[in-house]
């Protein structure tokens, strides 16, 4: 039959399946999910990665899951999260631009940073050899930690 549909010769079909496979990483509707009890906001950053790693809260049916790009919607959220990013230091400048940096510190709440927001939440971010951006560049973190960042092309763990 698809032959006759079409001129290309067909050797066979492969049946569907349903799969729950990961999204890849912003190719995806960030749904939300609202429920009673504990409200979580991760910040959508514009580089945002690894956003699955929150997709555990999806099926609690306590938490209510939010991602969000306004200043205003964290505010009364139990947990603010800052996500991980595929460039760092350009999402944390996007973060200042809307007035998120301001909020975080104000925040009465918990806040938690996963990876590249946990980099954020630092007091520097040093992109010595350009992995992420420029050769050399360099931002100011929030300084809630007491921590530097400097990404460096031979990743390792100091503390």
């Amino acid at each position: 039959m698809l032959e006759e549909l079409i001129p290309v010769k067909v050797i066979g079909v492969v049946p569907y399946f349903e799969f729950n496979l990961d999204d890849e990483d912003s190719a995806t509707g960030f749904k939300n999910s609202f429920r009673e009890g504990v409200d979580v906001a991760v910040i959508k950053l514009p580089k945002i990665s690894n956003f699955t790693d929150f997709d555990a809260f999806k099926y609690d049916e306590d938490v209510s899951l939010r991602f969000v790009t306004k200043v205003e919607e964290i505010k009364d959220a139990d947990l603010v999260i800052i996500p991980g990013s595929k460039n760092t230091i350009s999402d944390l400048r996007w973060l200042r631009e809307k007035g998120f940096d301001r909020a975080i510190k104000d925040f009465k709440g918990m806040i938690f940073g996963i990876c590249g927001g946990y980099q954020m939440m630092g007091k520097e971010l040093i992109d010595q050899e350009g992995v992420e951006g420029y050769k050399g560049e360099y931002e100011k973190g929030l300084g809630i930690f007491d921590t530097n960042t400097v990404f460096l092309n031979k990743k390792s763990l100091r503390g």
